[in-house]
């Protein structure tokens, strides 16, 4: 059983003050003590504790680096306004998790000072949305089309997730 004590609790000389107090850890059933940042530093002496930072880092970097695509993220209806005015030139919506619809305009036009803008959208918006570009794209305004597709996970995290212990209860939560 571990106990918690504070450093001045059990030294004896009034010399030995300190003006903070440490935690100190019994270890195991000896009368020894030892600090709490000392088992801190043996985990992070570890390789296992590396690796995990490591894969945290790799797997950070890539959302991060992956999702804007130098497109800039404005309000939603910024994005439905340029669809009203007839300023796309390619569009494509994202469906799935990320739910977005980036917009591509047509040249000379800028929004927020971006030819390239991206808003997400919720629910029932992105049939709206997607609708309202079929009708465009029929009418000729749209001059490069549009796409729709679902989300899509790097293959790395892939698997990573399906290697995970609760992978497995996430599966079938979600069936």
């Amino acid at each position: 059983m571990l106990r918690y004590r504070p450093k001045n609790s059990f030294s004896h000389s009034s010399t030995h003050s300190s003006s903070h107090s440490s935690i100190f850890l019994r270890a195991g059933g000896t009368e020894r003590y030892r600090s709490v940042w000392m088992d801190v530093k043996r985990y992070f002496r570890g390789p296992v504790m590396w690796i995990v930072l490591a894969v945290l880092a790799v797997v950070v970097l890539m959302q991060v680096v992956g999702s804007s695509e130098g497109y800039k993220t404005v309000d939603t209806g910024k994005v439905v306004q340029a669809i009203d005015k007839n300023q796309v030139k390619q569009a494509k919506i994202t469906t799935g998790d990320e739910q977005l619809i980036k917009i591509e305009l047509v040249k000379g036009q800028k929004i927020d000072k971006s030819d390239k803008i991206q808003a997400s959208y919720i629910g029932s918006q992105g049939v709206a949305l997607a609708d309202k570009l079929q009708e465009k794209f029929e009418a000729g305004q749209i001059e490069k089309g549009y796409t729709v597709s679902p989300t899509k996970q790097s293959p790395f995290v892939s698997i990573l997730l399906s290697s995970s212990p609760s992978s497995s209860s996430w599966s079938s939560s979600s069936s």
